[in-house]
């Protein structure tokens, strides 16, 4: 008989890091994630970084997940001016995270752990990473 995964979210990453084994590997990646479009026609798409960890003996999925920008389009034309800085920024924060789990012990596999659609995710943010408005781009602290 199988058991059912539960998946636990942390509002941060250092939480994360703290609840889950650093012998088994993180699993983790930039990805896109679209929404469906608004009334207009308008789609955004976030842009968001997923860290988890499946605890095979106990049928867990651990994950950590921080959004780190936004992108919206019309049709397949995407919309203002900076959109190549919001894509930029969004793989900066990737890399400060994924070095960041590296400097911790993690072994990093660039990988997300597939999830039920009906499943609401939980959302954090490090709290080693801030957004620096004047140089626009994400920072360690």
């Amino acid at each position: 008989m199988s058991r059912t995964l539960a998946y636990i979210g942390y509002p941060t990453l250092e939480a994360w890091a703290r609840s889950v084994e650093r012998k088994l590997p993180a699993y983790a990646c930039l990805v896109e994630e679209p929404q469906p479009p608004d009334s207009h026609g308008i789609q955004a798409v976030l842009l968001v970084i997923w860290v988890g960890q499946h605890r095979p003996q106990a049928q867990e999925i651990h994950y950590f997940r921080c959004r780190v920008g936004l992108l919206e389009y019309l049709g397949k034309s995407p919309l203002g001016n900076d959109y190549a800085d919001r894509k930029r920024r969004a793989e900066e924060a990737w890399s400060l995270i994924r070095a960041w789990l590296t400097e911790q012990g993690f072994s990093v596999r660039e990988g997300v752990i597939a999830h039920p659609k009906e499943l609401k995710l939980f959302e954090g943010f490090p709290e080693f990473l801030t957004y620096d408005q004047e140089q626009k781009r994400y920072v360690r602290l």
